[in-house]
């Protein structure tokens, strides 16, 4: 039996994925959608470290093309992102 679950992504509100098709540096670490104003945004994700040695992620947010009437529906199957 699988343990993923599907669920609506809800306004102000979304998930990240751990990437596992990383294949260079340029692709993200990791993905995933929110829903801000009833529009659907992708979000990719790369990790970073300061100069002064701090780890933080980087976000790129790209506008889905999809109508936002159409409820955005996530499979959940990830292990621990870090």
């Amino acid at each position: 039996m699988s343990d993923q679950t599907k669920y609506e992504v809800k306004e102000m509100s979304g998930t990240m994925h751990k990437s596992s098709t990383k294949a260079t540096e340029s692709h993200p670490d990791m993905f995933g959608s929110c829903r801000i104003e009833g529009k659907i945004y992708k979000i990719s994700a790369w990790k970073n470290e300061s100069k002064a040695g701090n780890s933080y992620l980087s976000l790129k947010m790209q506008l889905e093309e999809k109508p936002s009437d159409t409820p955005e529906v996530i499979t959940n199957d990830s292990k621990d992102l870090f």
